[in-house]
């Protein structure tokens, strides 16, 4: 199967679950964060990730920066949960992680749309975009399979 139709089946159903997360479960549910639809996602965008950051050394520094913050964030929420200044489910985008309150700053919030929000949602396609055609450009051609050997090159088995 060629290399586009295998991206194909990685990303489609990754893009079609994203954006039903995105805008389909939050208009159908209610304001609360689509996490369950999202869930069903994250095998494909953890393939996808590791897809990519295996093809392009340089990603790889994002990826542990990415998993690095992650780690850091719900460490900071869980000790917040557990001093009961916050709640897991009802307000934990309140947290005072400095982290999560600078990803608030450069992140689009969709539950009140302005142009603020659809110019960050530009921007991002743009960074986005370009991070696809960096990742393309930067691509390590596929190593070529060593030559057959012939029949009579072979030494006889006994």
């Amino acid at each position: 199967m060629p290399s586009s139709e295998r991206i194909a089946l990685l990303v489609l159903p990754l893009a079609a679950g994203w954006a039903t997360a995105t805008w389909v479960a939050l208009t159908m549910h209610g304001w609360w964060w689509p996490g369950r639809q999202v869930v069903v996602v994250a095998p494909c965008l953890v393939l996808a990730v590791g897809w990519w950051a295996a093809r392009v050394p340089a990603v790889r520094w994002l990826v542990a920066a990415g998993a690095a913050y992650g780690v850091v964030a719900w460490g900071w929420l869980v000790v917040e949960v557990l001093d009961r200044r916050r709640t897991l489910i009802v307000d934990f985008e309140r947290t005072r992680n400095p982290l999560h309150r600078a990803w608030r700053a450069v992140l689009p919030d969709y539950r009140s749309p302005g142009a603020d929000d659809w110019a960050l949602q530009a921007v991002w396609l743009v960074v986005l975009g370009a991070a696809v055609v960096v990742a393309l450009r930067r691509r390590e051609p596929t190593p070529a399979p060593p030559p057959a050997r012939s029949a009579e090159r072979q030494p006889a088995r006994t």
